[in-house]
Protein backbone atom coordinates (compact mmCIF):
# COMPACT_ATOMS: atom_id res chain seq x y z
CA UNK A 1 0.00 0.00 0.00
CA UNK A 2 2.80 2.43 -0.93
CA UNK A 3 0.90 4.15 -3.73
CA UNK A 4 -0.27 7.76 -3.92
CA UNK A 5 -2.53 9.43 -1.40
CA UNK A 6 -5.67 8.94 -3.51
CA UNK A 7 -5.03 5.22 -3.93
CA UNK A 8 -4.15 4.90 -0.25
CA UNK A 9 -7.34 6.64 0.81
CA UNK A 10 -9.42 4.39 -1.44
CA UNK A 11 -7.70 1.27 -0.07
CA UNK A 12 -8.25 2.48 3.49
CA UNK A 13 -11.91 3.02 2.71
CA UNK A 14 -12.17 -0.49 1.30
CA UNK A 15 -10.51 -1.98 4.36
CA UNK A 16 -12.78 -0.07 6.72
CA UNK A 17 -15.78 -1.62 5.06
CA UNK A 18 -14.17 -5.05 4.85
CA UNK A 19 -14.54 -5.05 1.05
CA UNK A 20 -12.38 -6.82 -1.49
CA UNK A 21 -11.10 -4.61 -4.31
CA UNK A 22 -8.45 -4.60 -6.98
CA UNK A 23 -5.32 -2.66 -6.11
CA UNK A 24 -2.02 -2.16 -7.84
CA UNK A 25 1.00 -3.92 -6.45
CA UNK A 26 3.68 -1.67 -4.90
CA UNK A 27 6.29 -0.58 -7.42
CA UNK A 28 9.10 -2.40 -5.65
CA UNK A 29 7.21 -5.68 -5.44
CA UNK A 30 7.89 -8.45 -7.92
CA UNK A 31 4.75 -9.50 -9.76
CA UNK A 32 3.75 -13.14 -9.67
CA UNK A 33 4.23 -14.40 -13.19
CA UNK A 34 2.97 -17.80 -14.32
CA UNK A 35 3.29 -18.87 -17.90
CA UNK A 36 4.28 -15.36 -18.94
CA UNK A 37 1.06 -13.85 -17.53
CA UNK A 38 1.10 -10.97 -15.05
CA UNK A 39 -1.66 -10.75 -12.48
CA UNK A 40 -3.14 -7.86 -10.58
CA UNK A 41 -3.93 -8.28 -6.91
CA UNK A 42 -6.87 -7.92 -4.55
CA UNK A 43 -6.79 -6.98 -0.91
CA UNK A 44 -8.42 -8.64 2.09
CA UNK A 45 -8.49 -7.19 5.58
CA UNK A 46 -7.82 -10.22 7.77
CA UNK A 47 -8.35 -9.87 11.55
CA UNK A 48 -5.17 -11.85 12.26
CA UNK A 49 -2.67 -10.84 9.57
CA UNK A 50 -4.05 -7.46 8.59
CA UNK A 51 -3.82 -6.56 4.91
CA UNK A 52 -3.46 -9.59 2.65
CA UNK A 53 -2.77 -9.27 -1.06
CA UNK A 54 -4.19 -12.07 -3.20
CA UNK A 55 -3.22 -12.53 -6.84
CA UNK A 56 -5.94 -13.00 -9.41
CA UNK A 57 -4.82 -16.54 -10.11
CA UNK A 58 -5.40 -17.53 -6.47
CA UNK A 59 -8.84 -15.92 -6.64
CA UNK A 60 -9.74 -18.34 -9.37
CA UNK A 61 -9.37 -21.11 -6.78
CA UNK A 62 -11.21 -19.15 -4.09
CA UNK A 63 -14.20 -18.47 -6.33
CA UNK A 64 -15.12 -22.13 -6.75
CA UNK A 65 -17.81 -24.22 -5.02
CA UNK A 66 -15.11 -26.52 -3.66
CA UNK A 67 -13.36 -23.73 -1.78
CA UNK A 68 -16.48 -21.75 -0.86
CA UNK A 69 -17.67 -24.91 0.91
CA UNK A 70 -15.11 -24.13 3.62
CA UNK A 71 -17.27 -21.19 4.72
CA UNK A 72 -19.67 -23.74 6.21
CA UNK A 73 -17.11 -25.76 8.21
CA UNK A 74 -16.33 -24.37 11.65
CA UNK A 75 -12.64 -24.22 12.40
CA UNK A 76 -13.07 -25.43 15.98
CA UNK A 77 -15.85 -27.94 15.36
CA UNK A 78 -17.84 -28.72 18.50
CA UNK A 79 -15.77 -26.21 20.54
CA UNK A 80 -18.07 -23.50 19.21
CA UNK A 81 -20.78 -24.80 21.56
CA UNK A 82 -18.48 -24.07 24.51
CA UNK A 83 -16.48 -21.08 23.24
CA UNK A 84 -18.92 -18.98 21.19
CA UNK A 85 -16.86 -15.85 21.85
CA UNK A 86 -18.91 -13.63 19.55
CA UNK A 87 -19.66 -10.73 21.86
CA UNK A 88 -16.15 -9.25 22.02
CA UNK A 89 -15.38 -9.22 18.32
CA UNK A 90 -18.87 -8.28 17.23
CA UNK A 91 -18.52 -5.21 19.42
CA UNK A 92 -15.12 -3.96 18.37
CA UNK A 93 -15.44 -4.92 14.69
CA UNK A 94 -19.04 -3.93 14.01
CA UNK A 95 -17.88 -1.44 11.41
CA UNK A 96 -15.81 -3.97 9.48
CA UNK A 97 -18.43 -6.70 9.45
CA UNK A 98 -16.49 -9.50 11.10
CA UNK A 99 -18.75 -12.41 11.97
CA UNK A 100 -17.26 -12.96 15.43
CA UNK A 101 -15.55 -16.01 16.86
CA UNK A 102 -17.43 -18.49 14.70
CA UNK A 103 -14.46 -18.60 12.37
CA UNK A 104 -14.33 -21.17 9.63
CA UNK A 105 -11.88 -23.14 7.52
CA UNK A 106 -12.36 -20.54 4.78
CA UNK A 107 -10.46 -17.69 6.43
CA UNK A 108 -7.89 -20.05 7.98
CA UNK A 109 -7.01 -21.38 4.53
CA UNK A 110 -6.56 -17.86 3.16
CA UNK A 111 -4.32 -17.03 6.13
CA UNK A 112 -2.16 -20.13 5.56
CA UNK A 113 -1.82 -19.26 1.87
CA UNK A 114 -0.72 -15.74 2.80
CA UNK A 115 1.94 -16.98 5.22
CA UNK A 116 3.13 -19.67 2.80
CA UNK A 117 3.51 -17.15 0.00
CA UNK A 118 5.28 -14.70 2.34
CA UNK A 119 7.84 -17.29 3.46
CA UNK A 120 8.43 -18.58 -0.08
CA UNK A 121 8.76 -14.99 -1.31
CA UNK A 122 11.35 -14.26 1.37
CA UNK A 123 13.39 -17.27 0.29
CA UNK A 124 13.06 -16.15 -3.33
CA UNK A 125 14.27 -12.63 -2.58
CA UNK A 126 17.33 -14.06 -0.77
CA UNK A 127 17.94 -16.95 -3.15
CA UNK A 128 21.43 -15.77 -4.16
CA UNK A 129 22.54 -15.25 -0.56
CA UNK A 130 21.09 -18.59 0.51
CA UNK A 131 22.39 -20.33 -2.62
CA UNK A 132 19.05 -21.98 -3.40
CA UNK A 133 17.13 -22.51 -6.62
CA UNK A 134 13.59 -21.22 -6.06
CA UNK A 135 11.41 -19.74 -8.80
CA UNK A 136 8.20 -17.75 -9.15
CA UNK A 137 6.48 -20.99 -10.15
CA UNK A 138 7.54 -22.50 -6.81
CA UNK A 139 5.98 -19.54 -5.00
CA UNK A 140 2.75 -20.13 -6.92
CA UNK A 141 2.72 -23.83 -6.06
CA UNK A 142 3.32 -23.14 -2.35
CA UNK A 143 0.59 -20.48 -2.29
CA UNK A 144 -1.96 -22.82 -3.85
CA UNK A 145 -0.94 -25.63 -1.48
CA UNK A 146 -1.52 -23.37 1.52
CA UNK A 147 -4.87 -22.30 0.15
CA UNK A 148 -6.15 -25.83 -0.51
CA UNK A 149 -4.55 -27.81 2.32
CA UNK A 150 -7.86 -28.14 4.26
CA UNK A 151 -10.11 -28.62 1.24
CA UNK A 152 -11.13 -32.13 2.36
CA UNK A 153 -12.40 -31.44 5.86
CA UNK A 154 -15.84 -32.77 6.73
CA UNK A 155 -18.56 -31.54 9.12
CA UNK A 156 -17.15 -30.04 12.31
CA UNK A 157 -13.62 -30.49 10.97
CA UNK A 158 -11.71 -33.28 12.75
CA UNK A 159 -14.90 -34.75 14.20
CA UNK A 160 -15.75 -36.22 10.81
CA UNK A 161 -12.47 -37.89 9.85
CA UNK A 162 -11.22 -38.53 13.39
CA UNK A 163 -14.37 -39.91 15.04
CA UNK A 164 -17.26 -40.47 12.63
CA UNK A 165 -15.61 -42.29 9.69
CA UNK A 166 -13.70 -44.81 11.90
CA UNK A 167 -17.05 -45.86 13.44
CA UNK A 168 -19.13 -45.67 10.27
CA UNK A 169 -16.57 -47.57 8.17
CA UNK A 170 -14.33 -49.58 10.55
CA UNK A 171 -10.95 -50.47 9.07
CA UNK A 172 -11.30 -48.00 6.20
CA UNK A 173 -8.26 -45.72 6.00
CA UNK A 174 -9.32 -42.17 5.20
CA UNK A 175 -8.04 -38.75 6.28
CA UNK A 176 -8.99 -35.21 5.42
CA UNK A 177 -5.60 -34.83 3.68
CA UNK A 178 -6.59 -37.64 1.30
CA UNK A 179 -9.95 -35.93 0.75
CA UNK A 180 -8.17 -32.63 0.04
CA UNK A 181 -6.29 -34.27 -2.79
CA UNK A 182 -9.48 -35.79 -4.24
CA UNK A 183 -11.39 -32.51 -3.91
CA UNK A 184 -8.50 -30.73 -5.62
CA UNK A 185 -8.79 -33.15 -8.54
CA UNK A 186 -12.53 -32.53 -8.66
CA UNK A 187 -11.91 -28.78 -8.70
CA UNK A 188 -9.49 -29.11 -11.62
CA UNK A 189 -11.99 -31.22 -13.54
CA UNK A 190 -14.93 -28.87 -13.04
CA UNK A 191 -13.64 -25.35 -12.44
CA UNK A 192 -9.95 -24.58 -12.88
CA UNK A 193 -7.34 -24.82 -15.61
CA UNK A 194 -4.43 -26.34 -13.72
CA UNK A 195 -1.93 -26.06 -16.55
CA UNK A 196 -0.26 -23.04 -14.95
CA UNK A 197 0.76 -24.90 -11.79
CA UNK A 198 2.46 -28.23 -11.11
CA UNK A 199 -0.45 -30.24 -9.71
CA UNK A 200 1.75 -33.04 -8.37
CA UNK A 201 3.97 -30.51 -6.61
CA UNK A 202 0.97 -28.87 -4.96
CA UNK A 203 -0.30 -32.26 -3.73
CA UNK A 204 3.13 -33.13 -2.35
CA UNK A 205 3.34 -29.79 -0.53
CA UNK A 206 -0.09 -30.35 1.03
CA UNK A 207 0.95 -33.82 2.22
CA UNK A 208 4.48 -32.78 3.23
CA UNK A 209 5.96 -35.42 0.93
CA UNK A 210 9.39 -34.46 -0.38
CA UNK A 211 9.63 -34.99 -4.14
CA UNK A 212 12.87 -33.05 -4.68
CA UNK A 213 15.38 -33.49 -1.82
CA UNK A 214 17.43 -30.53 -3.05
CA UNK A 215 14.38 -28.33 -2.37
CA UNK A 216 13.14 -29.96 0.82
CA UNK A 217 12.43 -26.52 2.29
CA UNK A 218 9.54 -26.00 -0.16
CA UNK A 219 7.74 -29.06 1.26
CA UNK A 220 8.28 -27.89 4.85
CA UNK A 221 6.45 -24.58 4.50
CA UNK A 222 2.83 -25.79 4.60
CA UNK A 223 3.17 -29.24 6.23
CA UNK A 224 6.51 -29.85 7.94
CA UNK A 225 6.69 -33.57 8.71
CA UNK A 226 10.21 -33.26 10.10
CA UNK A 227 9.44 -31.18 13.20
CA UNK A 228 5.94 -29.76 12.81
CA UNK A 229 7.01 -26.10 12.48
CA UNK A 230 4.96 -24.81 9.54
CA UNK A 231 2.70 -21.92 8.56
CA UNK A 232 -0.44 -23.99 9.09
CA UNK A 233 0.41 -24.11 12.79
CA UNK A 234 1.40 -20.44 12.79
CA UNK A 235 -2.03 -19.43 11.54
CA UNK A 236 -4.34 -21.66 13.54
CA UNK A 237 -2.59 -20.93 16.84
CA UNK A 238 -2.86 -17.17 16.26
CA UNK A 239 -6.40 -17.31 14.85
CA UNK A 240 -7.93 -19.74 17.34
CA UNK A 241 -6.37 -18.05 20.37
CA UNK A 242 -7.62 -14.66 19.17
CA UNK A 243 -11.20 -15.73 18.63
CA UNK A 244 -11.62 -17.73 21.84
CA UNK A 245 -9.74 -15.03 23.77
CA UNK A 246 -7.16 -17.53 24.99
CA UNK A 247 -3.80 -15.76 25.39
CA UNK A 248 -0.70 -17.49 24.04
CA UNK A 249 2.89 -16.33 24.31
CA UNK A 250 4.04 -17.40 20.85
CA UNK A 251 4.23 -14.88 18.01
CA UNK A 252 4.99 -16.08 14.49
CA UNK A 253 6.17 -12.75 13.07
CA UNK A 254 9.76 -13.21 14.23
CA UNK A 255 9.92 -16.81 13.02
CA UNK A 256 8.84 -15.71 9.55
CA UNK A 257 11.72 -13.20 9.52
CA UNK A 258 14.30 -15.47 11.16
CA UNK A 259 13.62 -18.51 8.95
CA UNK A 260 16.44 -19.43 6.58
CA UNK A 261 17.60 -22.37 4.47
CA UNK A 262 20.70 -24.43 5.20
CA UNK A 263 21.40 -27.79 3.56
CA UNK A 264 17.96 -27.69 1.88
CA UNK A 265 16.12 -27.53 5.22
CA UNK A 266 14.31 -24.67 6.93
CA UNK A 267 16.34 -23.51 9.92
CA UNK A 268 15.89 -20.75 12.48
CA UNK A 269 18.20 -18.41 14.33
CA UNK A 270 19.48 -19.91 17.58
CA UNK A 271 18.06 -17.02 19.61
CA UNK A 272 14.56 -18.18 18.60
CA UNK A 273 14.84 -21.62 20.19
CA UNK A 274 12.81 -20.73 23.26
CA UNK A 275 10.17 -18.94 21.17
CA UNK A 276 9.77 -22.11 19.11
CA UNK A 277 9.43 -24.06 22.33
CA UNK A 278 6.62 -21.65 23.21
CA UNK A 279 4.99 -22.51 19.88
CA UNK A 280 4.54 -26.12 20.96
CA UNK A 281 3.64 -25.14 24.50
CA UNK A 282 0.94 -22.82 23.12
CA UNK A 283 -0.32 -25.61 20.91
CA UNK A 284 -0.46 -27.97 23.90
CA UNK A 285 -2.33 -25.38 25.98
CA UNK A 286 -4.92 -24.90 23.24
CA UNK A 287 -5.43 -28.65 22.91
CA UNK A 288 -5.59 -29.13 26.66
CA UNK A 289 -7.96 -26.29 27.52
CA UNK A 290 -9.89 -25.54 24.32
CA UNK A 291 -9.86 -28.22 21.62
CA UNK A 292 -10.36 -31.13 24.04
CA UNK A 293 -12.48 -29.36 26.65
CA UNK A 294 -14.49 -32.03 28.43
CA UNK A 295 -17.85 -30.45 27.53
CA UNK A 296 -17.00 -29.93 23.85
CA UNK A 297 -15.83 -33.54 23.72
CA UNK A 298 -19.14 -34.62 25.20
CA UNK A 299 -20.94 -32.66 22.49
CA UNK A 300 -18.62 -34.17 19.88
CA UNK A 301 -19.65 -37.66 21.01
CA UNK A 302 -23.29 -36.64 20.65
CA UNK A 303 -22.76 -35.25 17.15
CA UNK A 304 -21.06 -38.48 16.09
CA UNK A 305 -23.89 -40.58 17.54
CA UNK A 306 -26.48 -38.46 15.74
CA UNK A 307 -24.68 -38.74 12.40
CA UNK A 308 -24.26 -42.49 12.80
CA UNK A 309 -27.98 -42.91 13.45
CA UNK A 310 -28.86 -40.75 10.44
CA UNK A 311 -26.25 -42.24 8.12
CA UNK A 312 -28.66 -44.80 6.68
CA UNK A 313 -30.64 -42.00 5.05
CA UNK A 314 -28.00 -39.27 4.57
CA UNK A 315 -25.25 -41.64 3.37
CA UNK A 316 -22.59 -39.42 4.91
CA UNK A 317 -20.04 -42.23 5.11
CA UNK A 318 -20.47 -43.02 1.41
CA UNK A 319 -20.06 -39.39 0.33
CA UNK A 320 -16.29 -39.54 0.79
CA UNK A 321 -16.13 -41.79 -2.30
CA UNK A 322 -17.84 -39.20 -4.51
CA UNK A 323 -16.63 -35.59 -4.31
CA UNK A 324 -19.77 -34.33 -6.07
CA UNK A 325 -21.79 -35.61 -3.09
CA UNK A 326 -19.14 -34.70 -0.51
CA UNK A 327 -19.35 -31.11 -1.76
CA UNK A 328 -22.70 -30.73 0.02
CA UNK A 329 -21.60 -32.37 3.29
CA UNK A 330 -21.01 -29.49 5.73
CA UNK A 331 -21.92 -28.47 9.28
CA UNK A 332 -25.49 -28.00 8.04
CA UNK A 333 -25.97 -31.77 8.38
CA UNK A 334 -27.25 -31.23 11.94
CA UNK A 335 -29.95 -28.89 10.70
CA UNK A 336 -30.84 -31.38 7.99
CA UNK A 337 -31.42 -33.99 10.67
CA UNK A 338 -33.43 -31.63 12.88
CA UNK A 339 -35.69 -30.32 10.11
CA UNK A 340 -36.53 -33.61 8.39
CA UNK A 341 -39.34 -35.58 10.04
CA UNK A 342 -39.31 -39.38 9.83
CA UNK A 343 -41.70 -40.44 12.63
CA UNK A 344 -41.62 -44.09 11.56
CA UNK A 345 -37.84 -44.34 11.65
CA UNK A 346 -36.58 -45.15 15.15
CA UNK A 347 -32.93 -44.35 14.44
CA UNK A 348 -33.79 -40.99 12.88
CA UNK A 349 -35.98 -40.11 15.86
CA UNK A 350 -33.13 -40.97 18.25
CA UNK A 351 -30.77 -38.76 16.24
CA UNK A 352 -33.21 -35.86 16.56
CA UNK A 353 -33.51 -36.46 20.30
CA UNK A 354 -29.74 -36.26 20.67
CA UNK A 355 -29.65 -32.92 18.86
CA UNK A 356 -32.49 -31.64 21.06
CA UNK A 357 -30.41 -32.59 24.09
CA UNK A 358 -27.52 -30.48 22.78
CA UNK A 359 -29.81 -27.48 22.43
CA UNK A 360 -31.15 -28.03 25.95
CA UNK A 361 -27.62 -28.50 27.32
CA UNK A 362 -28.19 -32.05 28.48
CA UNK A 363 -24.72 -33.09 27.39
CA UNK A 364 -23.06 -36.48 27.79
CA UNK A 365 -21.55 -36.15 31.26
CA UNK A 366 -17.86 -36.52 32.02
CA UNK A 367 -17.91 -38.36 35.37
CA UNK A 368 -14.22 -39.15 35.73
CA UNK A 369 -10.85 -38.23 34.33
CA UNK A 370 -7.37 -39.42 35.20
CA UNK A 371 -3.92 -38.66 33.80
CA UNK A 372 -2.07 -41.92 33.19
CA UNK A 373 1.43 -41.88 34.74
CA UNK A 374 4.11 -42.20 32.08
CA UNK A 375 5.69 -45.05 34.05
CA UNK A 376 2.84 -47.42 33.17
CA UNK A 377 2.40 -46.30 29.56
CA UNK A 378 5.15 -48.51 28.21
CA UNK A 379 2.66 -51.31 27.70
CA UNK A 380 -0.10 -49.05 26.41
CA UNK A 381 -2.10 -51.69 24.56
CA UNK A 382 -2.36 -53.93 27.62
CA UNK A 383 -3.51 -50.98 29.71
CA UNK A 384 -6.11 -50.05 27.09
CA UNK A 385 -7.49 -53.57 27.18
CA UNK A 386 -7.99 -53.22 30.94
CA UNK A 387 -9.50 -49.72 30.93
CA UNK A 388 -12.74 -50.46 29.10
CA UNK A 389 -16.48 -50.34 29.71
CA UNK A 390 -16.98 -53.88 31.05
CA UNK A 391 -14.22 -53.42 33.63
CA UNK A 392 -15.79 -50.23 34.96
CA UNK A 393 -19.27 -51.80 34.98
CA UNK A 394 -17.98 -54.60 37.21
CA UNK A 395 -17.24 -52.04 39.95
CA UNK A 396 -20.74 -50.57 40.09
CA UNK A 397 -22.06 -51.04 43.63
CA UNK A 398 -25.15 -53.30 44.03
CA UNK A 399 -27.23 -50.41 45.35
CA UNK A 400 -26.49 -48.45 42.14
CA UNK A 401 -27.00 -51.21 39.57
CA UNK A 402 -30.51 -50.06 38.67
CA UNK A 403 -29.21 -46.58 37.87
CA UNK A 404 -27.10 -47.77 34.90
CA UNK A 405 -29.33 -49.22 32.19
CA UNK A 406 -26.66 -50.53 29.83
CA UNK A 407 -22.93 -50.58 29.30
CA UNK A 408 -23.61 -48.77 26.01
CA UNK A 409 -24.38 -45.70 28.14
CA UNK A 410 -20.73 -45.58 29.20
CA UNK A 411 -18.01 -44.27 26.88
CA UNK A 412 -14.29 -44.52 27.67
CA UNK A 413 -12.35 -41.83 25.82
CA UNK A 414 -8.55 -41.97 25.48
CA UNK A 415 -6.98 -38.58 24.94
CA UNK A 416 -3.35 -38.27 23.86
CA UNK A 417 -1.87 -34.77 23.95
CA UNK A 418 1.62 -33.40 23.58
CA UNK A 419 3.93 -31.39 21.38
CA UNK A 420 2.76 -33.14 18.22
CA UNK A 421 5.66 -35.56 17.80
CA UNK A 422 4.51 -38.26 20.24
CA UNK A 423 7.19 -38.70 22.93
CA UNK A 424 9.80 -36.60 21.13
CA UNK A 425 10.72 -32.97 21.66
CA UNK A 426 10.25 -31.31 18.25
CA UNK A 427 12.93 -28.73 19.05
CA UNK A 428 15.47 -31.57 19.06
CA UNK A 429 14.45 -32.21 15.44
CA UNK A 430 14.97 -28.57 14.48
CA UNK A 431 18.18 -27.07 13.10
CA UNK A 432 19.47 -23.59 13.97
CA UNK A 433 22.02 -21.14 12.64
CA UNK A 434 24.17 -18.59 14.46
CA UNK A 435 24.79 -14.91 13.93
CA UNK A 436 28.38 -15.26 12.78
CA UNK A 437 28.03 -18.38 10.64
CA UNK A 438 24.52 -18.36 9.12
CA UNK A 439 25.36 -21.10 6.61
CA UNK A 440 26.12 -23.76 9.21
CA UNK A 441 23.22 -25.62 10.82
CA UNK A 442 23.39 -27.20 14.27
CA UNK A 443 21.11 -28.65 16.94
CA UNK A 444 20.52 -27.50 20.52
CA UNK A 445 20.08 -29.60 23.62
CA UNK A 446 17.21 -29.11 26.03
CA UNK A 447 19.58 -27.61 28.60
CA UNK A 448 20.86 -25.07 26.07
CA UNK A 449 17.29 -23.90 25.48
CA UNK A 450 16.15 -23.86 29.10
CA UNK A 451 16.81 -25.80 32.27
CA UNK A 452 13.03 -25.86 32.72
CA UNK A 453 12.40 -27.86 29.55
CA UNK A 454 9.92 -30.62 30.49
CA UNK A 455 11.26 -34.18 30.74
CA UNK A 456 8.27 -35.63 28.83
CA UNK A 457 6.46 -34.28 25.79
CA UNK A 458 3.19 -36.17 25.75
CA UNK A 459 0.50 -37.24 28.16
CA UNK A 460 -2.43 -39.62 28.09
CA UNK A 461 -5.73 -38.91 29.82
CA UNK A 462 -8.64 -41.29 30.22
CA UNK A 463 -12.11 -39.78 30.50
CA UNK A 464 -15.34 -41.60 31.23
CA UNK A 465 -18.59 -40.22 29.85
CA UNK A 466 -22.15 -41.26 30.65
CA UNK A 467 -24.78 -40.80 27.95
CA UNK A 468 -27.79 -41.20 30.25
CA UNK A 469 -28.86 -37.75 31.54
CA UNK A 470 -29.97 -39.26 34.87
CA UNK A 471 -27.81 -37.86 37.72
CA UNK A 472 -28.10 -41.20 39.53
CA UNK A 473 -26.30 -42.87 36.63
CA UNK A 474 -23.61 -40.19 36.73
CA UNK A 475 -22.98 -40.79 40.40
CA UNK A 476 -22.97 -44.58 40.07
CA UNK A 477 -20.44 -44.62 37.23
CA UNK A 478 -18.30 -42.01 38.94
CA UNK A 479 -17.96 -44.19 42.05
CA UNK A 480 -17.35 -47.26 39.90
CA UNK A 481 -14.57 -45.55 37.94
CA UNK A 482 -13.02 -44.31 41.15
CA UNK A 483 -13.00 -47.82 42.63
CA UNK A 484 -11.77 -49.27 39.36
CA UNK A 485 -8.82 -46.90 39.20
CA UNK A 486 -7.92 -47.72 42.79
CA UNK A 487 -7.56 -51.35 41.73
CA UNK A 488 -5.43 -50.35 38.73
CA UNK A 489 -3.26 -48.20 41.00
CA UNK A 490 -2.62 -51.15 43.33
CA UNK A 491 -1.90 -53.47 40.41
CA UNK A 492 0.77 -51.11 39.01
CA UNK A 493 2.10 -50.05 42.40
CA UNK A 494 0.96 -46.43 42.17
CA UNK A 495 1.00 -44.62 45.49
CA UNK A 496 -0.76 -41.33 44.81
CA UNK A 497 -4.18 -40.95 46.52
CA UNK A 498 -7.44 -41.80 44.85
CA UNK A 499 -9.59 -39.01 46.30
CA UNK A 500 -10.07 -35.38 45.41
CA UNK A 501 -6.49 -35.25 44.11
CA UNK A 502 -6.51 -38.47 42.11
CA UNK A 503 -7.11 -36.67 38.83
CA UNK A 504 -10.92 -36.50 38.72
CA UNK A 505 -11.79 -33.13 37.28
CA UNK A 506 -15.56 -33.38 37.47
CA UNK A 507 -17.65 -34.49 40.44
CA UNK A 508 -21.23 -35.51 39.62
CA UNK A 509 -24.07 -34.66 41.93
CA UNK A 510 -25.15 -37.45 44.34
CA UNK A 511 -28.67 -38.86 43.89
CA UNK A 512 -31.41 -36.66 45.21
CA UNK A 513 -29.43 -33.45 44.78
CA UNK A 514 -29.94 -30.64 42.29
CA UNK A 515 -27.99 -31.66 39.17
CA UNK A 516 -27.67 -28.05 38.02
CA UNK A 517 -25.32 -27.20 40.90
CA UNK A 518 -22.57 -29.62 39.96
CA UNK A 519 -19.19 -28.12 40.81
CA UNK A 520 -15.73 -29.25 39.73
CA UNK A 521 -13.82 -30.90 42.55
CA UNK A 522 -10.80 -28.66 42.20
CA UNK A 523 -12.93 -25.53 42.31
CA UNK A 524 -14.84 -26.55 45.43
CA UNK A 525 -14.08 -24.40 48.49
CA UNK A 526 -12.11 -26.02 51.30
CA UNK A 527 -13.29 -25.79 54.95
CA UNK A 528 -12.00 -22.71 56.74
CA UNK A 529 -10.09 -22.99 59.99
CA UNK A 530 -12.38 -22.56 62.95
CA UNK A 531 -15.64 -23.07 61.08
CA UNK A 532 -18.11 -24.87 63.40
CA UNK A 533 -18.54 -28.53 62.73
CA UNK A 534 -15.87 -28.75 60.01
CA UNK A 535 -12.48 -30.44 59.96
CA UNK A 536 -9.39 -28.89 58.49
CA UNK A 537 -8.25 -30.16 55.09
CA UNK A 538 -5.54 -32.81 55.29
CA UNK A 539 -2.99 -30.55 53.56
CA UNK A 540 -3.93 -27.39 55.44
CA UNK A 541 -0.86 -27.38 57.69
CA UNK A 542 1.48 -28.01 54.77
CA UNK A 543 -0.10 -25.19 52.76
CA UNK A 544 0.27 -22.75 55.64
CA UNK A 545 3.86 -23.73 56.32
CA UNK A 546 4.67 -22.86 52.71
CA UNK A 547 3.13 -19.42 53.09
CA UNK A 548 4.99 -18.71 56.30
CA UNK A 549 1.88 -18.88 58.46
CA UNK A 550 1.63 -20.91 61.64
CA UNK A 551 -1.25 -23.25 62.29
CA UNK A 552 -0.87 -23.07 66.07
CA UNK A 553 0.90 -21.08 68.70
CA UNK A 554 4.02 -22.39 70.43
CA UNK A 555 3.65 -25.54 72.47
CA UNK A 556 4.44 -23.64 75.72
CA UNK A 557 1.40 -21.40 75.20
CA UNK A 558 -0.94 -24.20 74.19
CA UNK A 559 -2.87 -24.57 70.98
CA UNK A 560 -5.34 -21.99 69.75
CA UNK A 561 -8.38 -22.87 67.69
CA UNK A 562 -10.03 -20.68 65.07
CA UNK A 563 -12.48 -19.04 67.43
CA UNK A 564 -9.69 -18.15 69.87
CA UNK A 565 -7.63 -16.63 67.07
CA UNK A 566 -10.55 -14.49 65.91
CA UNK A 567 -11.24 -13.34 69.47
CA UNK A 568 -7.58 -12.37 70.01
CA UNK A 569 -7.47 -10.39 66.78
CA UNK A 570 -10.69 -8.58 67.70
CA UNK A 571 -9.25 -7.38 71.05
CA UNK A 572 -5.79 -6.49 69.73
CA UNK A 573 -5.01 -2.74 69.75
CA UNK A 574 -4.94 -0.96 66.44
CA UNK A 575 -1.48 -0.31 65.02
CA UNK A 576 -0.08 3.18 65.42
CA UNK A 577 -0.34 5.30 62.26
CA UNK A 578 2.75 5.78 60.19
CA UNK A 579 4.01 9.34 60.38
CA UNK A 580 4.56 9.39 56.63
CA UNK A 581 1.15 7.90 55.75
CA UNK A 582 -0.51 9.80 52.89
CA UNK A 583 -3.47 12.01 53.76
CA UNK A 584 -5.95 9.83 51.88
CA UNK A 585 -5.23 6.80 54.09
CA UNK A 586 -7.83 6.49 56.83
CA UNK A 587 -5.97 6.66 60.12
CA UNK A 588 -7.01 4.46 63.05
CA UNK A 589 -9.38 6.17 65.39
CA UNK A 590 -7.89 6.97 68.82
CA UNK A 591 -9.86 7.65 71.97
Amino acid sequence: MDGGSAGGAQAASNLANCNVSSVSAPADRVHWEIGGDRFSEKVINDPVHGTILIDDYLWKFIDTPQFQRLRYLKQLGSCYFVFPGTAHYNTICSETGYAGASHNRFEHSIGVSHLAQSMARRFYDRRNKLDIDVTEEDIGNVSVAGLLHDLGHGPFSHVFDGAFIPKARPGYIWTHEMASEKMFDYMLEEEIDGSKIDVNEVKAMIAGTVRRPSQRYLYEIVANKRNGIDVDKFDYIARDSMFVQFPVSFKSDREMLMASVVESEIVFKDTEAFNLHQLFMSRFNLFKQVYTHKVSKGIELMIVDAMLLADEHLRLSDSIDDMAKYLDVTDSVLEDISRTHRPDDEKWTKAQEILKRIKRRRIYKCVGSVNIPSAILKDRQTLKSKVETDSIMSFIAPEHEKSVQSKDDIYVHWLELGYGMQDLNPINLTKFYGKYNPKKAFSLTDQQISELTPPVFSEVTVRVYVKDPNPDAHYAVHLAFKAFWKSISKEYGLTYPCGNDWGVDCQPTPPGSDSTTTTPVRARAQPIQGSPGQDLPANYAQRNRRSGASLSRSSTEGTEDGEGLLARLATSPSPAPRPDAPHHVKRPRTE
